[in-house]
């Protein structure tokens, strides 16, 4: 990784991820150190961060490894990007109730995780205050836009006291205006689970 060598055990990349199952190949092949396996997707430091994970004896020894959410959104993306599906699991738990909302779209879209950005859509349309330019840099002015007129026409929606359930009014106009990026958030993590389930090999 970036011209460091790391030096670790081949059964639980194998044992724990279809990518990895993919370089491999041959599950019963004995550890060496011969085979080198260059990855691109990850820093040096995400790469410590993931391996303090992977290579705990027991996730039972979680709480005194002291990982931070910054440390679970490394663990995230590389447990995504590599087909980790427990680990990725895990590290969703771990964030569910830390990240903010803005936070929660990104990272959401990021992994195609799609309750994540869906809840976070929700969280801006409903919360009081507006949608700002700056939060708009941060999941697009596209997006910005469409949540803005869901609002001004939720806005409209309730002083006229038409619909009785607002948030079912809500998470209409969501999963209307956002059909086209839902569909595709669904579609990969569908075939990304699929992978996982049937422990199928992918080919690199």
């Amino acid at each position: 990784i970036k011209g460091t060598l790391f030096r670790v055990p081949r059964r639980p990349f194998i044992q724990g991820s279809a990518y990895f199952d993919g370089w491999y190949r041959i599950l019963e092949r004995v550890d060496t150190a011969d085979d080198i396996v260059v990855l691109h997707e990850a820093t040096v430091e995400e790469f410590r961060v993931f391996l303090r994970l992977l290579l705990l004896p027991s996730h039972d020894a979680l709480p005194s490894a002291g990982f931070e959410k910054g440390d679970w959104l490394k663990v995230l993306d590389l447990a995504t990007e590599w087909y980790f599906r427990e680990i990725r699991n895990l590290a969703i738990t771990h964030l569910e109730s830390t990240l903010s909302t803005i936070e929660r779209i990104k990272s959401g879209r990021r992994v195609y995780y799609l309750p994540w950005v869906l809840n976070g859509y929700m969280d801006l349309v409903k919360r009081p205050e507006g949608i700002s330019h700056q939060e708009g840099d941060e999941i697009g002015q596209t997006t910005r836009a469409s949540l803005m007129r869901i609002r001004r026409k939720l806005e409209r929606e309730r002083g006229r006291g038409m619909y009785d359930d607002l948030e079912e009014f809500v998470e209409g106009e969501i999963l209307s205006k956002f059909v086209i990026e839902i569909n595709r958030l669904e579609e990969h993590d569908e075939g990304r689970r699929k992978t996982e389930e049937s422990g199928e090999r992918i080919c690199i």
